[in-house]
């Protein structure tokens, strides 16, 4: 809700540090990613749908600091199916039940790696922002080597109050 947003967005603008690498997981239109670059020396930005992340790549293909992903995370390398309901980016899920309430949904194939091998290339993150709609066990589970043996900030939406409990381990 646009509380939560409100308080995130403030607690990021007061706990990034300059010397943090930003992972935004569902980045959607990018807010958070734009939010990093003023903080932090590198930002990772992910967003698997295409029509979203051909946006966000005209504005930010040009600055350094930015690792544009048009890719989804998951808990390995695969093809997932997001359904889309009524062109609504931010709503967009791995969870066939959302058809329940949107019945005409789009769905849309995209690629999928888990972070545990995106890592093997890249910048570990100090702090990720995880908003995924309903992907985030799969997610956490392909990140589980580093996340153990790491301690990223995690600011992490859950899509379904039953699976709250799954990420205590993660405070």
């Amino acid at each position: 809700n646009d509380t939560a947003e409100y308080k995130l967005t403030k607690f990021f603008i007061k706990n990034l540090r300059p010397e943090d690498v930003f992972y935004d997981i569902g980045g959607n239109y990018g807010f958070y990613t734009y939010l990093a670059l003023e903080f932090c020396k590198e930002v990772h930005y992910f967003e698997p749908l295409s029509f979203v992340f051909e946006n966000v790549k005209k504005n930010l293909e040009k600055e350094p600091r930015v690792i544009l992903n048009n890719i989804a995370l998951s808990d390995k390398r695969e093809e997932l199916t997001l359904y889309l309901p009524n062109n609504k980016s931010g709503v967009a899920t791995i969870r066939p039940e959302i058809k329940t309430v949107f019945p005409k949904c789009k769905n849309i194939k995209v690629d999928a790696i888990s972070l545990d091998e995106y890592l093997k290339s890249n910048l570990k993150p100090t702090v990720i922002k995880l908003d995924v709609e309903g992907a985030e066990s799969k997610i956490i589970d392909g990140g589980i080597n580093f996340l153990k043996q790491n301690s990223p900030l995690v600011a992490m939406e859950v899509w379904s109050k039953k699976e709250r409990g799954k990420f205590q381990w993660l405070r």
